[in-house]
């Protein structure tokens, strides 16, 4: 969260000078804090904000955005959307970093095996080993407090985990501690690694196991703010009632979603969930993640 430019970024928007701010009695205060060589107090920064005339929650909003995490997760998305040499190459030289393979640091972990997880057959990176897993799993499981950079790290790397491992890392990061307090992107990862959690033990046919999840996920988005996360959990509950049950209400509301989603002009997902609905509904095998245009295996 980059505080000092975003206050910048505002001030220039409402066309003062660093003269028009005066904080604690001292003019030279907001240029000490804008070039990052005075940290700021809080009693500070409600002043500035005040000054500037604007709502604490945009403000935030800025600040986030100007975070260089988010720069990384910009980068990620527009390198799986297009072929770009000069952006791989970035990538490569600022993120896939050698030493960060065994590192200690939950952002070095994030970013090396976010990488490697998206680009590891286009790029040639190669395949997540045991090694690699093992180390991932010590480190998260290890975490006393999770943050934005474990939760990352989760939900680029959950699908190359077995159950038991997988419903371990799921236990420890899970719930979210201190979640009302916590920040968009941070929860847009946990709640997106629990569903991929989830699709993968469904996937396998370990309902049992399905079931324990979705009752911790239940657990969470206790604002009820997330929409997507909730519609998703309720989707699993009716596969899953219905392979038990065979109960057609159940069989119903699977279909009232997809519906749903083919109505808002979400065509291509629609019909991905649909096959793999009829996969997982009427076979009795289990399913490769590879085998199938993943769907049930989602991001926000």
């Amino acid at each position: 969260m980059n505080i000092p430019r975003t206050i910048k970024i505002f001030r220039l928007k409402k066309g003062l000078k660093q003269s028009d701010i005066h904080i604690s009695k001292f003019s030279s205060t907001l240029s000490r804090i804008e070039n990052g060589t005075r940290n700021i107090k809080s009693n500070d920064l409600d002043e500035i904000i005040n000054i500037l005339g604007i709502n604490e929650r945009e403000f935030f909003s800025y600040a986030i955005f100007d975070d260089p995490s988010n720069d990384f997760a910009i980068k990620i998305r527009q390198a799986s959307l297009r072929k770009d040499q000069m952006l791989k190459d970035h990538i490569l030289q600022q993120y896939y970093i050698k030493e960060y393979q065994f590192s200690r640091s939950s952002k070095e972990l994030a970013y090396y095996y976010t990488v490697k997880a998206h680009f590891s057959n286009n790029w040639k990176l190669g395949e997540l080993v045991i090694v690699e897993l093992q180390h991932i799993f010590n480190h998260l499981t290890s975490q006393k407090y999770c943050g934005y950079y474990e939760y990352l790290l989760f939900v680029n790397t959950v699908h190359f985990f077995k159950t038991d491992q997988l419903t371990t890392i799921v236990k420890h990061l899970l719930p979210i501690e201190e979640e009302s307090l916590r920040d968009h992107d941070t929860k847009r990862y946990a709640y997106t690694g629990l569903i991929n959690a989830i699709s993968i033990v469904m996937y396998g046919r370990e309902y049992k196991v399905a079931l324990e999840l979705i009752e911790l996920a239940e657990k969470m988005d206790v604002n009820n703010s997330n929409y997507y996360f909730r519609f998703s959990i309720q989707y699993f509950k009716n596969i899953i009632f219905y392979i038990k049950t065979k109960d057609m209400k159940y069989h119903s509301k699977i279909h009232n979603f997809i519906d749903l989603i083919r109505d808002i002009g979400d065509i291509e997902i629609a019909t991905q969930l649909e096959q793999e609905v009829k996969r997982i509904i009427f076979k009795d095998d289990k399913i490769n993640i590879e085998d199938l245009h993943v769907s049930l295996i989602k991001d926000q």
